[in-house]
Protein backbone atom coordinates (compact mmCIF):
# COMPACT_ATOMS: atom_id res chain seq x y z
CA UNK A 1 0.00 0.00 0.00
CA UNK A 2 1.82 2.83 -1.55
CA UNK A 3 0.97 6.51 -0.54
CA UNK A 4 2.36 9.25 -3.28
CA UNK A 5 2.96 12.55 -1.69
CA UNK A 6 2.08 14.90 -4.60
CA UNK A 7 4.27 18.01 -4.02
CA UNK A 8 2.97 21.02 -5.50
CA UNK A 9 3.27 24.92 -4.28
CA UNK A 10 5.20 23.12 -1.59
CA UNK A 11 9.05 22.04 -2.86
CA UNK A 12 10.13 21.55 0.78
CA UNK A 13 10.26 18.54 4.13
CA UNK A 14 9.60 21.65 6.59
CA UNK A 15 5.98 22.48 7.29
CA UNK A 16 4.76 20.15 4.58
CA UNK A 17 0.91 18.83 5.30
CA UNK A 18 1.03 16.52 3.05
CA UNK A 19 4.37 14.92 4.03
CA UNK A 20 3.61 14.95 7.33
CA UNK A 21 0.09 13.00 6.80
CA UNK A 22 2.02 10.11 4.98
CA UNK A 23 3.96 9.31 7.55
CA UNK A 24 1.50 7.03 8.41
CA UNK A 25 2.21 5.14 5.50
CA UNK A 26 3.45 1.64 4.66
CA UNK A 27 5.59 2.99 1.95
CA UNK A 28 5.67 6.81 0.28
CA UNK A 29 6.54 7.76 -3.26
CA UNK A 30 7.84 11.29 -3.39
CA UNK A 31 5.76 13.01 -6.30
CA UNK A 32 6.48 15.58 -8.79
CA UNK A 33 4.33 16.41 -11.89
CA UNK A 34 5.42 18.45 -14.35
CA UNK A 35 3.48 19.96 -16.73
CA UNK A 36 5.23 20.45 -20.71
CA UNK A 37 2.15 22.30 -21.27
CA UNK A 38 3.01 24.86 -18.39
CA UNK A 39 6.66 24.74 -18.54
CA UNK A 40 7.27 25.92 -21.96
CA UNK A 41 9.36 28.85 -23.02
CA UNK A 42 6.46 30.61 -24.24
CA UNK A 43 4.64 30.73 -20.76
CA UNK A 44 7.25 30.01 -18.20
CA UNK A 45 10.57 31.67 -19.05
CA UNK A 46 13.77 30.01 -18.58
CA UNK A 47 14.83 31.60 -15.35
CA UNK A 48 11.60 30.83 -13.91
CA UNK A 49 11.93 27.19 -15.25
CA UNK A 50 15.56 27.17 -14.04
CA UNK A 51 14.61 28.06 -9.92
CA UNK A 52 12.27 25.33 -10.37
CA UNK A 53 14.46 22.79 -11.61
CA UNK A 54 16.99 23.87 -8.88
CA UNK A 55 14.48 23.67 -6.23
CA UNK A 56 13.73 19.49 -7.52
CA UNK A 57 17.00 18.59 -7.71
CA UNK A 58 17.78 20.08 -3.65
CA UNK A 59 14.68 18.39 -2.94
CA UNK A 60 15.34 15.10 -4.46
CA UNK A 61 18.43 15.61 -2.36
CA UNK A 62 17.22 16.39 0.81
CA UNK A 63 14.94 13.02 -0.07
CA UNK A 64 18.13 10.97 -0.48
CA UNK A 65 20.28 11.97 2.10
CA UNK A 66 18.30 12.60 4.91
CA UNK A 67 15.15 9.71 4.21
CA UNK A 68 17.06 7.21 1.95
CA UNK A 69 14.44 8.06 -0.51
CA UNK A 70 14.13 9.87 -3.49
CA UNK A 71 11.36 12.32 -5.83
CA UNK A 72 9.91 10.56 -8.84
CA UNK A 73 9.36 13.24 -11.68
CA UNK A 74 7.31 12.97 -14.04
CA UNK A 75 7.36 15.24 -17.09
CA UNK A 76 3.44 15.33 -18.74
CA UNK A 77 -0.31 15.56 -17.69
CA UNK A 78 -0.70 15.71 -13.81
CA UNK A 79 -4.03 14.58 -13.60
CA UNK A 80 -3.61 11.91 -16.36
CA UNK A 81 0.06 10.66 -14.89
CA UNK A 82 -1.77 10.38 -11.17
CA UNK A 83 -4.33 7.75 -13.14
CA UNK A 84 -1.59 5.97 -14.36
CA UNK A 85 0.15 4.99 -11.13
CA UNK A 86 -3.18 4.28 -9.70
CA UNK A 87 -4.60 2.27 -12.56
CA UNK A 88 -1.03 0.08 -12.74
CA UNK A 89 -0.76 -0.30 -9.06
CA UNK A 90 2.29 1.58 -8.59
CA UNK A 91 0.20 3.87 -6.02
CA UNK A 92 -2.43 2.82 -3.98
CA UNK A 93 -3.36 6.70 -2.44
CA UNK A 94 -2.29 10.42 -3.39
CA UNK A 95 -2.00 13.05 -0.75
CA UNK A 96 -1.22 17.03 -1.57
CA UNK A 97 -1.93 20.18 -0.24
CA UNK A 98 -4.96 21.80 -1.86
CA UNK A 99 -4.76 24.88 -4.09
CA UNK A 100 -5.93 28.73 -2.48
CA UNK A 101 -6.56 30.41 -5.53
CA UNK A 102 -4.81 29.61 -8.64
CA UNK A 103 -7.59 28.75 -11.26
CA UNK A 104 -5.51 26.55 -13.42
CA UNK A 105 -4.54 24.60 -10.51
CA UNK A 106 -7.54 24.51 -8.71
CA UNK A 107 -9.19 23.03 -12.09
CA UNK A 108 -6.39 20.27 -11.66
CA UNK A 109 -7.09 19.52 -8.49
CA UNK A 110 -10.74 18.70 -9.38
CA UNK A 111 -10.05 16.79 -12.06
CA UNK A 112 -7.82 14.07 -10.00
CA UNK A 113 -10.34 14.58 -6.74
CA UNK A 114 -13.43 13.41 -8.95
CA UNK A 115 -11.51 10.77 -11.25
CA UNK A 116 -10.26 9.15 -7.81
CA UNK A 117 -12.47 9.82 -4.42
CA UNK A 118 -11.49 7.22 -3.06
CA UNK A 119 -7.83 7.31 -3.78
CA UNK A 120 -6.76 11.29 -3.55
CA UNK A 121 -6.80 13.20 -0.56
CA UNK A 122 -6.59 16.76 0.20
CA UNK A 123 -5.14 18.22 3.36
CA UNK A 124 -5.16 22.16 4.41
CA UNK A 125 -2.56 24.19 2.46
CA UNK A 126 0.45 25.75 4.50
CA UNK A 127 1.32 28.42 1.61
CA UNK A 128 -0.66 31.14 3.82
CA UNK A 129 -0.16 32.40 7.26
CA UNK A 130 -3.90 32.10 7.78
CA UNK A 131 -6.21 29.77 6.39
CA UNK A 132 -7.99 30.97 3.24
CA UNK A 133 -11.44 30.43 4.44
CA UNK A 134 -11.26 31.05 7.81
CA UNK A 135 -9.85 34.35 6.93
CA UNK A 136 -12.81 35.05 4.31
CA UNK A 137 -15.36 34.20 7.16
CA UNK A 138 -14.91 36.99 9.37
CA UNK A 139 -16.02 38.76 6.38
CA UNK A 140 -15.06 40.59 2.82
CA UNK A 141 -11.19 40.66 1.99
CA UNK A 142 -9.44 43.55 2.84
CA UNK A 143 -8.06 45.81 0.08
CA UNK A 144 -5.58 47.93 2.23
CA UNK A 145 -3.22 47.40 5.07
CA UNK A 146 -5.08 49.14 7.98
CA UNK A 147 -7.86 46.38 6.95
CA UNK A 148 -5.41 43.15 6.65
CA UNK A 149 -3.67 44.20 10.24
CA UNK A 150 -7.32 44.18 11.40
CA UNK A 151 -8.28 40.71 10.17
CA UNK A 152 -4.71 39.44 11.51
CA UNK A 153 -5.66 40.95 14.86
CA UNK A 154 -8.91 38.89 14.68
CA UNK A 155 -7.49 35.93 13.33
CA UNK A 156 -5.00 35.58 15.91
CA UNK A 157 -1.53 34.59 16.00
CA UNK A 158 -0.23 32.23 12.86
CA UNK A 159 -0.08 28.47 13.63
CA UNK A 160 3.24 27.65 14.02
CA UNK A 161 5.43 25.66 10.87
CA UNK A 162 5.35 21.86 11.03
CA UNK A 163 8.34 20.35 11.61
CA UNK A 164 10.31 18.28 9.06
CA UNK A 165 9.66 14.54 9.85
CA UNK A 166 12.57 12.89 11.36
CA UNK A 167 12.30 9.83 9.08
CA UNK A 168 9.66 8.51 6.02
CA UNK A 169 8.22 5.60 5.35
CA UNK A 170 10.32 3.71 2.91
CA UNK A 171 10.12 3.89 -1.03
CA UNK A 172 8.01 1.73 -3.52
CA UNK A 173 10.87 0.07 -5.88
CA UNK A 174 9.77 2.28 -8.52
CA UNK A 175 12.14 3.09 -11.28
CA UNK A 176 12.64 7.20 -12.08
CA UNK A 177 13.64 8.84 -14.92
CA UNK A 178 16.46 11.26 -14.52
CA UNK A 179 15.02 14.72 -13.39
CA UNK A 180 14.51 16.79 -16.23
CA UNK A 181 16.87 19.46 -17.54
CA UNK A 182 15.85 22.90 -19.58
CA UNK A 183 17.02 21.23 -22.64
CA UNK A 184 15.00 18.16 -22.44
CA UNK A 185 12.11 20.82 -21.68
CA UNK A 186 12.74 22.77 -24.70
CA UNK A 187 14.56 25.46 -23.23
CA UNK A 188 17.91 27.10 -24.68
CA UNK A 189 20.84 26.94 -21.86
CA UNK A 190 21.37 30.19 -19.96
CA UNK A 191 25.01 31.67 -19.77
CA UNK A 192 23.56 34.48 -17.03
CA UNK A 193 23.41 33.63 -13.54
CA UNK A 194 19.78 34.81 -11.86
CA UNK A 195 19.32 38.00 -10.07
CA UNK A 196 22.50 38.64 -7.28
CA UNK A 197 23.21 34.47 -8.12
CA UNK A 198 19.96 33.28 -6.45
CA UNK A 199 19.35 29.82 -7.05
CA UNK A 200 16.34 27.83 -6.07
CA UNK A 201 15.97 25.17 -2.94
CA UNK A 202 14.76 24.75 0.24
CA UNK A 203 18.22 24.36 1.54
CA UNK A 204 19.46 27.51 0.20
CA UNK A 205 15.94 28.96 0.84
CA UNK A 206 16.23 28.66 4.25
CA UNK A 207 20.03 29.57 4.57
CA UNK A 208 19.08 33.13 3.15
CA UNK A 209 15.86 33.21 6.06
CA UNK A 210 18.85 32.76 8.47
CA UNK A 211 21.13 35.41 7.12
CA UNK A 212 18.74 38.11 6.13
CA UNK A 213 17.25 38.03 9.93
CA UNK A 214 21.33 38.00 10.99
CA UNK A 215 21.76 40.66 8.89
CA UNK A 216 23.28 43.36 10.94
CA UNK A 217 22.62 41.51 13.79
CA UNK A 218 19.00 41.42 12.85
CA UNK A 219 19.22 45.53 13.12
CA UNK A 220 18.41 45.64 8.90
CA UNK A 221 15.16 42.96 8.93
CA UNK A 222 13.54 45.43 11.85
CA UNK A 223 14.10 48.24 10.25
CA UNK A 224 13.69 47.04 6.43
CA UNK A 225 10.99 49.57 4.88
CA UNK A 226 10.88 48.58 1.31
CA UNK A 227 9.75 52.12 -0.35
CA UNK A 228 13.20 53.06 1.20
CA UNK A 229 15.13 50.54 -0.91
CA UNK A 230 16.70 51.33 -4.31
CA UNK A 231 14.81 50.29 -7.97
CA UNK A 232 17.87 50.71 -9.65
CA UNK A 233 19.52 47.63 -7.99
CA UNK A 234 21.61 44.91 -9.61
CA UNK A 235 24.76 44.67 -7.98
CA UNK A 236 26.05 44.24 -4.16
CA UNK A 237 24.15 44.02 -1.14
CA UNK A 238 20.69 43.47 -2.39
CA UNK A 239 17.84 45.85 -1.08
CA UNK A 240 15.55 43.42 -0.27
CA UNK A 241 15.41 39.91 0.93
CA UNK A 242 14.98 38.40 -2.14
CA UNK A 243 13.42 35.66 -0.12
CA UNK A 244 9.74 35.57 -2.68
CA UNK A 245 11.23 33.31 -5.33
CA UNK A 246 11.33 30.64 -2.79
CA UNK A 247 8.33 31.59 -0.57
CA UNK A 248 6.60 31.55 -4.56
CA UNK A 249 7.77 28.05 -4.83
CA UNK A 250 7.25 27.22 -1.52
CA UNK A 251 10.88 26.28 -0.80
CA UNK A 252 10.29 27.97 2.30
CA UNK A 253 7.39 28.21 4.04
CA UNK A 254 5.64 31.26 4.59
CA UNK A 255 5.03 30.96 8.20
CA UNK A 256 8.54 29.70 8.61
CA UNK A 257 9.14 32.96 7.53
CA UNK A 258 6.91 34.61 9.94
CA UNK A 259 8.13 32.62 12.58
CA UNK A 260 11.78 33.84 12.01
CA UNK A 261 10.72 37.61 11.37
CA UNK A 262 8.69 37.33 14.77
CA UNK A 263 11.93 36.17 16.86
CA UNK A 264 13.79 38.94 14.82
CA UNK A 265 11.10 41.38 15.66
CA UNK A 266 11.38 40.77 19.59
CA UNK A 267 15.09 41.64 20.02
CA UNK A 268 14.61 45.15 19.38
CA UNK A 269 12.36 48.42 17.84
CA UNK A 270 11.03 47.32 14.17
CA UNK A 271 9.19 49.15 11.70
CA UNK A 272 5.22 48.58 10.99
CA UNK A 273 3.19 47.67 8.14
CA UNK A 274 2.69 48.28 5.44
CA UNK A 275 6.29 49.13 4.82
CA UNK A 276 7.90 46.65 7.09
CA UNK A 277 8.87 42.99 6.40
CA UNK A 278 5.83 41.58 8.17
CA UNK A 279 3.92 43.83 5.78
CA UNK A 280 5.09 42.87 2.80
CA UNK A 281 3.88 38.88 4.21
CA UNK A 282 0.44 41.19 4.74
CA UNK A 283 0.19 41.91 1.06
CA UNK A 284 0.40 38.29 0.26
CA UNK A 285 -1.54 37.39 2.32
CA UNK A 286 -4.33 40.06 1.17
CA UNK A 287 -3.37 39.28 -2.88
CA UNK A 288 -4.21 35.35 -2.15
CA UNK A 289 -7.96 36.56 -0.19
CA UNK A 290 -8.75 38.52 -2.72
CA UNK A 291 -7.73 35.83 -5.81
CA UNK A 292 -9.61 33.02 -3.16
CA UNK A 293 -12.66 35.01 -2.89
CA UNK A 294 -13.16 36.55 -6.88
CA UNK A 295 -11.74 33.47 -8.45
CA UNK A 296 -10.87 33.74 -12.06
CA UNK A 297 -12.23 37.23 -12.58
CA UNK A 298 -9.64 38.25 -10.21
CA UNK A 299 -7.56 38.50 -13.57
CA UNK A 300 -10.41 39.87 -15.87
CA UNK A 301 -11.26 43.03 -17.12
CA UNK A 302 -14.23 43.79 -16.36
CA UNK A 303 -14.83 42.48 -12.98
CA UNK A 304 -16.07 43.60 -9.22
CA UNK A 305 -12.32 44.47 -8.64
CA UNK A 306 -11.58 46.48 -11.96
CA UNK A 307 -12.58 49.06 -13.75
CA UNK A 308 -13.86 48.77 -16.96
CA UNK A 309 -11.03 50.61 -19.30
CA UNK A 310 -10.54 51.41 -23.15
CA UNK A 311 -7.30 50.58 -23.33
CA UNK A 312 -5.60 50.90 -26.39
CA UNK A 313 -5.48 47.29 -28.50
CA UNK A 314 -4.87 48.52 -32.09
CA UNK A 315 -1.45 47.82 -34.11
CA UNK A 316 0.01 50.81 -32.62
CA UNK A 317 -0.26 49.57 -29.17
CA UNK A 318 0.73 46.38 -30.45
CA UNK A 319 4.15 48.09 -31.63
CA UNK A 320 4.58 50.18 -27.87
CA UNK A 321 3.87 47.24 -26.05
CA UNK A 322 6.88 44.84 -28.18
CA UNK A 323 9.09 47.71 -27.86
CA UNK A 324 8.06 47.92 -23.68
CA UNK A 325 8.45 44.09 -24.13
CA UNK A 326 12.31 44.47 -25.42
CA UNK A 327 13.60 47.22 -23.54
CA UNK A 328 13.58 49.99 -26.85
CA UNK A 329 11.06 52.92 -25.41
CA UNK A 330 13.75 55.39 -25.41
CA UNK A 331 13.28 55.94 -21.50
CA UNK A 332 16.59 54.17 -20.30
CA UNK A 333 14.88 53.55 -16.94
CA UNK A 334 12.33 51.46 -18.62
CA UNK A 335 14.17 49.70 -20.92
CA UNK A 336 16.84 48.90 -18.42
CA UNK A 337 14.09 47.05 -15.98
CA UNK A 338 12.99 45.33 -18.59
CA UNK A 339 16.15 43.92 -20.09
CA UNK A 340 17.06 42.71 -16.19
CA UNK A 341 13.60 41.18 -15.79
CA UNK A 342 14.66 39.19 -18.94
CA UNK A 343 18.08 38.68 -18.25
CA UNK A 344 17.90 37.84 -14.14
CA UNK A 345 14.22 36.97 -13.59
CA UNK A 346 13.82 40.16 -11.13
CA UNK A 347 12.94 43.77 -10.39
CA UNK A 348 12.74 45.53 -7.68
CA UNK A 349 9.57 46.60 -6.74
CA UNK A 350 9.94 50.43 -7.60
CA UNK A 351 11.01 49.12 -10.82
CA UNK A 352 7.84 46.92 -10.97
CA UNK A 353 5.71 50.06 -10.41
CA UNK A 354 8.03 52.05 -13.20
CA UNK A 355 7.21 49.95 -16.15
CA UNK A 356 3.67 48.72 -14.91
CA UNK A 357 2.83 52.29 -14.86
CA UNK A 358 4.26 53.12 -18.18
CA UNK A 359 3.07 50.39 -20.07
CA UNK A 360 -0.81 51.19 -18.89
CA UNK A 361 -1.67 54.84 -17.08
CA UNK A 362 0.99 56.41 -17.95
CA UNK A 363 2.13 56.65 -21.41
CA UNK A 364 1.89 53.53 -23.54
CA UNK A 365 -2.19 53.08 -22.14
CA UNK A 366 -1.90 49.42 -23.05
CA UNK A 367 -4.08 46.73 -21.63
CA UNK A 368 -2.50 45.61 -18.06
CA UNK A 369 -3.37 41.78 -18.43
CA UNK A 370 -0.11 42.46 -21.22
CA UNK A 371 2.20 43.24 -19.19
CA UNK A 372 0.67 40.93 -15.97
CA UNK A 373 1.47 38.05 -18.59
CA UNK A 374 4.98 39.01 -19.14
CA UNK A 375 5.49 39.35 -15.05
CA UNK A 376 3.77 35.81 -15.03
CA UNK A 377 6.51 34.56 -17.75
CA UNK A 378 9.66 35.95 -16.60
CA UNK A 379 10.27 36.75 -12.77
CA UNK A 380 11.68 34.37 -10.46
CA UNK A 381 8.41 35.26 -7.68
CA UNK A 382 5.90 34.73 -10.23
CA UNK A 383 2.35 34.04 -8.60
CA UNK A 384 -0.86 34.48 -9.69
CA UNK A 385 -2.91 36.01 -6.98
CA UNK A 386 -0.17 38.73 -6.32
CA UNK A 387 0.57 39.39 -9.54
CA UNK A 388 -2.82 40.16 -10.26
CA UNK A 389 -3.15 42.24 -7.53
CA UNK A 390 -0.13 44.14 -8.28
CA UNK A 391 -1.40 45.04 -11.79
CA UNK A 392 -4.52 46.01 -11.10
CA UNK A 393 -3.22 48.52 -8.20
CA UNK A 394 -0.66 49.88 -10.64
CA UNK A 395 -3.16 50.39 -13.64
CA UNK A 396 -5.14 52.33 -11.49
CA UNK A 397 -8.19 49.88 -12.24
CA UNK A 398 -8.70 48.19 -8.69
CA UNK A 399 -10.53 49.74 -5.49
CA UNK A 400 -6.90 49.55 -3.75
CA UNK A 401 -5.15 51.43 -6.67
CA UNK A 402 -3.23 54.81 -6.34
CA UNK A 403 -4.94 57.83 -7.49
CA UNK A 404 -4.98 57.26 -11.19
CA UNK A 405 -3.87 60.39 -12.13
CA UNK A 406 -0.09 59.77 -9.94
CA UNK A 407 1.85 58.79 -12.75
CA UNK A 408 5.51 58.11 -12.23
CA UNK A 409 7.80 60.01 -14.61
CA UNK A 410 10.28 57.49 -16.08
CA UNK A 411 13.20 60.16 -16.33
CA UNK A 412 13.46 62.37 -13.31
CA UNK A 413 15.43 60.30 -11.50
CA UNK A 414 17.28 62.44 -8.93
CA UNK A 415 13.84 63.27 -6.78
CA UNK A 416 11.64 60.64 -8.11
CA UNK A 417 9.88 58.82 -5.72
CA UNK A 418 11.20 55.64 -7.64
CA UNK A 419 14.08 55.98 -5.47
CA UNK A 420 16.41 54.92 -8.29
CA UNK A 421 19.49 57.09 -6.64
CA UNK A 422 21.97 56.00 -9.16
CA UNK A 423 23.82 59.14 -9.93
CA UNK A 424 26.56 57.36 -11.95
CA UNK A 425 23.90 55.29 -14.20
CA UNK A 426 25.30 52.03 -13.14
CA UNK A 427 22.18 50.48 -13.79
CA UNK A 428 21.82 51.82 -17.78
CA UNK A 429 25.42 50.82 -17.90
CA UNK A 430 24.58 47.36 -17.23
CA UNK A 431 21.81 47.02 -18.99
CA UNK A 432 21.38 49.47 -21.71
CA UNK A 433 25.31 49.96 -22.39
CA UNK A 434 24.82 51.53 -26.08
CA UNK A 435 24.59 54.46 -23.56
CA UNK A 436 27.22 54.22 -21.10
CA UNK A 437 29.43 56.41 -22.66
CA UNK A 438 27.49 59.30 -22.27
CA UNK A 439 27.90 62.10 -19.54
CA UNK A 440 26.08 60.31 -16.13
CA UNK A 441 24.06 63.63 -16.19
CA UNK A 442 22.29 62.16 -19.80
CA UNK A 443 21.99 58.39 -19.33
CA UNK A 444 18.72 58.16 -17.80
CA UNK A 445 17.72 61.00 -20.82
CA UNK A 446 19.68 60.91 -23.85
CA UNK A 447 17.13 63.09 -25.88
CA UNK A 448 18.12 66.31 -23.78
CA UNK A 449 22.08 65.87 -24.34
CA UNK A 450 24.02 67.99 -26.38
CA UNK A 451 24.56 66.81 -30.25
CA UNK A 452 29.01 66.80 -29.13
CA UNK A 453 27.88 64.47 -26.02
CA UNK A 454 25.67 61.89 -28.48
CA UNK A 455 29.04 62.02 -31.07
CA UNK A 456 31.16 61.72 -27.99
CA UNK A 457 29.46 58.46 -26.83
CA UNK A 458 29.12 57.17 -30.64
CA UNK A 459 24.93 57.45 -29.39
CA UNK A 460 22.60 58.42 -32.39
CA UNK A 461 18.90 58.79 -31.41
CA UNK A 462 16.94 56.85 -33.75
CA UNK A 463 19.76 54.08 -34.78
CA UNK A 464 22.26 52.84 -32.01
CA UNK A 465 19.38 53.94 -29.21
CA UNK A 466 15.53 54.62 -30.16
CA UNK A 467 14.12 58.11 -29.36
CA UNK A 468 11.53 57.89 -27.00
CA UNK A 469 8.29 56.61 -28.76
CA UNK A 470 6.08 59.16 -27.02
CA UNK A 471 6.58 62.76 -24.90
CA UNK A 472 5.96 61.34 -21.64
CA UNK A 473 4.61 65.00 -20.73
CA UNK A 474 1.82 65.54 -23.29
CA UNK A 475 0.91 61.61 -23.59
CA UNK A 476 0.54 61.26 -19.48
CA UNK A 477 -1.69 64.12 -19.37
CA UNK A 478 -3.50 63.02 -21.95
CA UNK A 479 -3.79 59.59 -20.45
CA UNK A 480 -5.34 60.90 -17.31
CA UNK A 481 -8.01 62.76 -19.01
CA UNK A 482 -8.55 59.53 -21.40
CA UNK A 483 -8.98 57.65 -18.06
CA UNK A 484 -11.30 59.97 -16.62
CA UNK A 485 -13.37 60.21 -19.28
CA UNK A 486 -13.43 55.84 -19.03
CA UNK A 487 -14.23 56.25 -15.24
CA UNK A 488 -17.05 58.51 -15.74
CA UNK A 489 -18.29 56.41 -19.18
CA UNK A 490 -18.44 52.87 -16.66
CA UNK A 491 -20.00 55.11 -13.44
CA UNK A 492 -23.06 56.37 -15.64
CA UNK A 493 -23.56 53.10 -17.66
CA UNK A 494 -23.56 51.69 -14.14
CA UNK A 495 -25.96 53.82 -13.07
CA UNK A 496 -28.01 53.94 -15.70
CA UNK A 497 -28.57 50.38 -15.40
CA UNK A 498 -29.22 50.07 -11.58
CA UNK A 499 -32.16 53.02 -12.41
CA UNK A 500 -33.70 50.88 -14.83
CA UNK A 501 -33.39 47.23 -12.91
CA UNK A 502 -33.96 44.26 -14.13
CA UNK A 503 -37.19 43.41 -16.60
CA UNK A 504 -40.37 43.11 -14.74
CA UNK A 505 -41.59 39.44 -15.69
CA UNK A 506 -45.23 40.13 -17.40
CA UNK A 507 -48.35 39.30 -15.26
CA UNK A 508 -50.06 35.74 -15.39
CA UNK A 509 -52.95 36.05 -17.35
CA UNK A 510 -55.96 34.14 -15.35
CA UNK A 511 -57.49 31.22 -16.89
CA UNK A 512 -60.99 30.90 -16.86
Amino acid sequence: MTTAVWFRKNLRVHDNAALTQACDAESVLPLYCLDPAWATPSIVGPNRCRFLLESLEDLDATLRTRYGSKLHVVVGDPSETITKLIRDGTITKVVFEEEIAEPRELELEKRVVEAHPDEAQAVPSTHLLYDADAALAKGAPPTKMPGMVTLAGKLGAPAKPLMAPSTLPPRPDVTSPPLPSLESLGYSPITTKAAYGVQGGESTGLQRLQEQMKRENGKWARAFEKPKTTSASFEGEPPTTLLSPYVAFGCVSVRTFHQALKETYAKGPHAQPPTSLLGQLYFREMSYLLGRKHGAPFAEQPSVVCKDIDWDTDESAEKRFQAWERGKTGYPLIDAAMRQLREQGWLHHLARHAVSCFLTRGDFYCHWTRGRDVFDRDLLDADWAINNFNWLGLAGVAPWSPPFFRVYNPFNVGSSSLNVRDAEGKYVDRFVPELSKLPPRHKYAPWLAPKSDLSKAGVKLGETYPRPIVDHKAQSKANIERFKQAQRAAKEASTSKKRKGPPVPAKAKKSK
